[in-house]
Order: structure tokens, then sequence, then C-alpha cells
């Protein structure tokens, strides 16, 4: 993908028209080992679209959520701690609508791609236009191709899964939350996952 520039003012006024309110349940997952007991705790690692301030990924399907944490671990095992929250926020922008992505100039390739530079560069003038979260579209498709169902060991029962090509995210800058705004987790448990070539 070649190196692209947003215009800083078409994406406020893109968060001012477009900014909605969200709720709904999301999905979020750790490794057991490191997070089981701050599975919530917002991240400032750069990750694909937050760097240096502080963000909790989420999912809104488990499926897509899991297969995130199979785009890391591959076909290792891995146990993690699965988290269900029940959301609602006020301000959240919908980037996997064809007119969000028009407007921005951007497409759903150039947002999924392996380069970090344009979603961290969009992740933070959201952040800072005071957009509480973002629903971004999956970048599972690579994943899927390499691992096209995935075992999921809970509670003693393995199942096997279609691994999702796409899917959706909700990215919440938690510094933007207000009063009002929540994620309260309503679910949890301890599963093993891993991918499966076929």
């Amino acid at each position: 993908m070649s190196q692209l520039s947003l215009d800083a003012a078409a994406v406020a006024a893109l968060a001012t028209a477009r900014v909605r309110p969200f709720a709904g349940r999301v999905i979020h997952r750790q490794r057991l080992v490191q997070w089981a007991n701050r599975l919530w705790e917002p991240v400032t690692d750069p990750w694909r679209w937050s760097a240096g301030f502080p963000a909790v990924y989420t999912s809104l399907a488990l499926e897509v959520s899991i297969t995130e944490r199979i785009k890391r671990t591959l076909g290792q095992p891995v146990r993690i701690v699965v988290g269900v929250a029940a959301v609602r926020m006020a301000r959240v922008l919908d980037l996997t609508t064809q007119d969000a992505l028009r407007t921005l100039g951007v497409t759903t390739d150039g947002l999924t791609g392996n380069n970090y530079s344009l979603t961290q560069q969009l992740g933070r003038m959201l952040r800072d236009t005071g957009v509480a979260g973002a629903l971004a579209p999956a970048a599972i498709a690579t994943t899927a191709a390499l691992y096209p169902r995935f075992r999921m060991v809970r509670d003693g029962r393995a199942t096997v899964h279609r691994t999702p090509s796409q899917g959706t995210n909700l990215v919440i800058y938690t510094e933007n939350l207000r009063r009002g705004d929540e994620y309260p987790e309503v679910e949890r448990f301890i599963c093993e996952v891993r991918g499966l070539r076929r």
C-alpha cells in the first residue's frame, strides 16, 4: 500500500456528522497467563488503530475475536480468557460503510493491510476529535486463508469452527469515554484455541 495522508479536516467533519450511539455485545480476549486479572485494561502499545494512547480492541463476534488471536498464535494451542461486555457508547464512528470509506478516500483493503501507518494516523485523528469508539473492519482474511478452521476447547468440550475471513471490531478509545458510556463485563470464560490448516 502506498503512503496516504489523511485530511484532518475531512476526518473531523466525518466524525462530527456521522458519529452515532452504539449499543451491543462485544468480545475481548487475551492470553490467560498475562491478562487474567486485567482483561479490559487498555493497551498503549502500537497496534492497528492506536499508537501511544490507550485503546481496548474488541470484536462484535466471538469467532472474529478468536481469529484475531489466531493471527498471532497461528496453529499453536493457546489458553485465553474471553470476556463479553454490554457496550453503551454515545460517540462511535462506523468505518465499515462505503460512504465513510469514500469520504476518507480509503478502502477496506487499505484499512486491513499489513501497513499500520494509515490506520494509526486515522485512529489518532479520531481520538483527537473526541470519538469514543470506531467500528472497523477486522484484518483477518489472510488468517482465514491460512487456517480455514479453528479448534476451541471450552469446559472440556472441543468444537471446530469455520474461521471467518471478515468481521467487525470495535476499538474503544478510553480517554474519550463520557458519562453514561460503559462496557461492563457480563460473561467470562477460559478456553484453548488453535488454528487448523484443514
